[in-house]
């Protein structure tokens, strides 16, 4: 994780030499207090005027060599933490949708939402504080030989002992830490599940569910935050309190020094000052080593996933030539066998529908063919096995009943973020009758009340068609369409020329005499497969299903 925080090297090397100069130079106002005080007690007053006007302009340049210090130490945290969120959004990118749907989305929110900020706080920002603290305290220890080493001895020993403090109470703050992480990520996934079913919850009067839901992971998350700062506020107070006792000493062995002569009455004030210089390093090194410690968990946690493979696959698909291949293909979840040994082979160009009962397996096949879930068997396009080809979603488009839509333009979320000639964009927007208020570049809010179930779905077919893969899936793609409107899309996209493979909402016999071939599931299995004009007069499962 340090390399965060050498992202940019102009801006490393600047931050390395700011932070020793803003350190002497703020311990530099302790020998400034010594001399107006001394010049006092003289009583030379043209040398205390002086003394005074060379204060005055030392306290402006520390103030101005200080603020540079911490606009270039946020800069740093902050360049850090961008780099950071950036290379997990892209480790993430990278994963296969398998690999991606063995986490719950909540999961990668959190690391996000939860986990970086942590680190922000008590990875990055502590160890550029740690940078300073540490040329502040070796610098001040310096200094306070200067007055007598023995000073110097007494206020690192208390130091250590500071610092020892951590080592043996960081493993438990760092489990703390994974617990509060933890039940943050549960928060986030219980906040996100009752707001999107507030309409169930509404009008089924389930209110006082959804608040006592909301109470109890609320009240967790709260519990565990409030272990966590507990824990780190009775570091901070051992330490708080080892500091007070080693300025009183110190105190008390330089006022002893000043009165039998040993040194001026400035140096109470510089020995004064440097305590503070080095008690604050003392007591922030001891909760920083803390924090730091703490945040192990979640370090080990996102560099595997920064770390993380991805196997490269070897095959590269200019087109689909001859055919699809499924080759008793399975699959089973939960111990329940959703697709059972099917074997088909689908032909380019072709135009096939897939037909079957509620649960009978069509989308899971549709989604084993589109490369979305783990399955046993084979399927191949042209004898290439389609987990070994690295542009699969080049040559398969998936279209599903319910699509994302984006919080962002009508132009974003029908090309999904890439490059259309807009003509061609607006061709298919009047063709669907999209409602455009403000065009391309109408913003669709974030609760999606300014579409329909329906208008979504001609969003998400519009997408399809602009990309025009050679195979397209529809998996019920026009389920919200009323009737007329559903006809004359299913029409459309039967008659192109790509190798077009659905799961029709309605069984409209004018679009099923069409197909080249109509597979009629049942179970988990094929049950029986042919023409529409074929299976109505052969199969009497397939009549029941129009009937």
């Amino acid at each position: 994780m340090l390399k965060y925080l050498c992202k940019s090297k102009p801006q490393t090397i600047f931050y390395l030499i700011i932070t020793p100069v803003a350190a002497i130079a703020e311990i530099g106002l302790a020998y400034i207090l010594q001399m107006i005080l001394d010049t006092a007690l003289a009583g030379d007053m043209q040398l205390f005027k002086n003394v005074t006007i060379i204060s005055i302009l030392y306290v402006l340049t520390n103030t101005a060599i200080n603020y540079v210090y911490k606009i270039e130490r946020r800069k740093i945290v902050n360049t850090a933490t961008v780099s950071l969120k950036d290379d997990i959004t892209a480790a993430i990118s990278k994963k296969s949708y398998i690999n991606y749907s063995q986490k719950a989305p909540s999961e990668y929110s959190n690391m996000l939402l939860n986990d970086v900020p942590q680190l922000e706080v008590n990875f990055f920002d502590t160890i550029t504080t740690w940078h300073y603290d540490t040329f502040s305290l070796i610098i001040a220890l310096y200094a306070l030989t200067t007055i007598d080493p023995l000073v110097a001895i007494i206020v690192l020993c208390c130091g250590l002992t500071q610092l020892v403090i951590p080592q043996l109470m960081g493993k438990k703050a760092s489990v703390l830490l994974d617990k509060q992480s933890d039940k943050n990520k549960e928060y986030i996934s219980n906040v996100k599940d009752l707001f999107q079913g507030f309409e169930v919850f509404k009008t089924f009067k389930g209110e006082n569910a959804m608040r006592e839901r909301h109470h109890t992971s609320n009240n967790n998350l709260e519990k565990a935050r409030l272990t966590n700062k507990t824990y780190g506020a009775t570091v901070v107070t051992v330490s708080y309190i080892i500091d007070w006792l080693s300025q009183i000493i110190v105190l008390v062995i330089v006022a002893y020094l000043v009165a039998i002569g040993r040194t001026t009455a400035g140096s109470i004030l510089v020995a004064s000052q440097l305590m503070n210089t080095i008690s604050c390093p003392l007591t922030s090194l001891a909760s920083d080593i803390l924090a730091i410690k703490s945040t192990k968990g979640l370090r080990d946690k996102l560099l595997v996933v920064l770390s993380e493979s991805h196997e490269e696959k070897p095959l590269f698909v200019e087109e689909m030539t001859k055919e699809i291949k499924i080759s008793n293909v399975s699959v089973t979840k939960d111990n329940n066998n959703i697709l059972k040994g099917v074997s088909l082979t689908l032909q380019k160009g072709g135009k096939y529908i897939f037909v079957g009962a509620s649960g009978s397996g069509k989308s899971t096949l549709l989604n084993a063919l589109s490369g979305l879930i783990d399955y046993d068997g084979d399927i191949s396009i042209d004898n290439n096995n389609v987990n070994d080809i690295s542009n699969i979603y080049n040559v398969v488009g998936l279209n599903k009943q319910n699509p994302h839509i984006f919080n962002d333009t009508v132009r974003n979320n029908i090309t999904v973020y890439s490059d259309y000639e807009e003509q061609e964009i607006l061709k298919y927007v009047q063709q669907f009758e999209i409602s455009l208020q403000d065009g391309l570049d109408t913003m669709l809010d974030e609760n999606l009340q300014s579409l329909s179930g329906g208008e979504k779905q001609r969003i998400a077919i519009i997408r399809t068609l602009l990309q025009n893969k050679e195979v397209i899936l529809y998996d019920e793609s026009t389920s919200q369409l009323d009737n007329v409107l559903a006809f004359e899309v299913e029409n459309m996209l039967i008659n192109r020329p790509n190798t077009t493979i659905m799961i029709l909402h309605r069984l409209n016999p004018m679009i099923l005499e069409q197909a080249t071939e109509i597979i009629v599931m049942d179970n988990g299995e094929i049950k029986d497969k042919g023409t529409f004009a074929y299976l109505s007069e052969n199969s009497e499962y397939f009549k029941k299903l129009i009937e």
